[in-house]
């Protein structure tokens, strides 16, 4: 999908939080579309990646240790990583780290995530 000049993958990430409890074929089917995801941006040639809420997917192994390494890992390209779990493996690797901190959200009033503003 081509967004303001951009190449965007949706690797699901923001859902980490039920990949637990999702059954074996539901977290495999996660697990390859994060995997198919992560190889075509290394096939590409970025200025910057972002990887929204991929500290979640790093410490639930729901993306390849290998492909995470080769992304982290990237010269001439600013690596960029938002979300609620900064883990241990990706910091001081990645170029830009954030940390999500809510201080109001319609969430908060019952309105549940909209596709095109939180995901």
């Amino acid at each position: 999908m081509k967004k303001t000049g951009a190449d965007v993958y949706f690797c699901d990430f923001q859902n980490m939080r039920f990949f637990s409890k999702m059954n074996d074929e539901e977290r495999a089917a996660v697990i390859s579309s994060h995997n198919e995801n992560l190889k075509k941006v290394l096939a590409s040639d970025y200025d910057f990646i972002v990887l929204d809420e991929f500290g979640d997917a790093v410490l639930n192994n729901a993306v390849d240790a290998g492909l995470t390494d080769k992304i982290l890992s990237l010269s001439g390209c600013e690596i960029i990583i938002t979300g609620h779990t900064p883990c241990d493996r990706i910091l001081g690797v990645a170029d830009y780290i954030t940390e999500f901190k809510c201080i109001a959200h319609p969430y908060q009033k019952g309105i549940k995530a909209r596709k095109g503003i939180e995901f």
